[in-house]
């Protein structure tokens, strides 16, 4: 009888000092090493446990692409409130902008097809969409409406082949048609037409830059040339609704009809 007391003693012993281990385990991975244990979780599917690990890494850490893995994993879980809560983490970070430069630079060195690469190639562009999108799911309309407004004007006056600016108005076509069709930040023009225009500033890149044999140069094409159709659509919806400018929709159809036709070529 005491050889079994002595045995069953050993055995809860044992299994206590296991149990005690892998807390001490759990502990030090948890808040210790908490970055590798959020990529461990990550890579067994844990996502929504991972997604908090990374944000505390990043609290704790400072490294901005922990605060990137974390936005994106809530962005996939759907978690709306913290996707906003992580945006704002994310874009008052000081290595903000030199982080999204070093992703879209990253992407066009990945050896994948153009079309691929075409949509990895604006990075603020995902990010913001998200932070909308996010924004909407929580009855902030008119937030999201602003902030789409406030960065369409700010990144699309000027555009280039590599920055051609951050557009979410689409977002908001089958939501405040009106909308469109007034002025705002002291422009003389109504939002509708400055997106008219931008339409027609990036024709002429897409134009000017189409003919090539840079992969690199070929992807940006594209990525352009999805965005004026997208753009396109968006203008065309909202001349409709407002029973306006028939003349410039079917211009625009012109437009998007050839721009299509082009992208097959470029990504054959």
């Amino acid at each position: 009888m005491e050889y079994k007391n002595a045995i069953l003693k050993t055995m809860l012993i044992t299994f206590a000092s296991l149990i005690g281990a892998l807390i001490l385990v759990f502990l030090l991975m948890n808040f210790v090493f908490t970055a590798t244990f959020a990529n461990l979780m990550y890579d067994i599917g844990c996502d929504k446990f991972a997604s908090n690990l990374y944000e505390r890494a990043y609290k704790k850490d400072g490294d901005i692409l922990l605060c990137y893995k974390a936005f994106n994993l809530k962005v996939k879980l759907g978690n709306s409130k913290e996707t906003i809560e992580l945006y704002d983490l994310l874009v008052q970070d000081e290595e903000y902008e030199d982080f999204v430069a070093q992703c879209n630079a990253r992407n066009e060195k990945l050896d994948i097809s153009v079309l691929e690469k075409s949509t990895m190639l604006n990075e603020e562009n995902y990010l913001f969409n998200c932070y909308v999108k996010a924004l909407k799911k929580e009855n902030n309309n008119d937030k999201a409406f602003e902030y789409s407004i406030e960065k369409f004007l700010d990144t699309c006056d000027t555009v280039e082949l590599k920055e051609f600016g951050i557009y979410s108005l689409g977002n908001f076509v089958d939501v405040d048609v009106a909308g469109f069709d007034k002025e705002y930040s002291n422009s003389s023009k109504t939002l509708l037409e400055e997106m008219q225009e931008y339409f027609e500033e990036m024709q002429l890149i897409f134009d000017e830059n189409k003919v090539t044999d840079n992969v690199v140069v070929k992807a940006y094409v594209v990525a352009i040339g999805n965005r004026i159709i997208e753009l396109g659509q968006d203008i065309n919806a909202v001349y409709r609704a407002l029973e306006m400018e028939e003349s410039l929709i079917e211009y625009n159809i012109n437009v998007m009809k050839s721009i299509n036709d082009s992208i097959k070529g470029l990504i054959v």
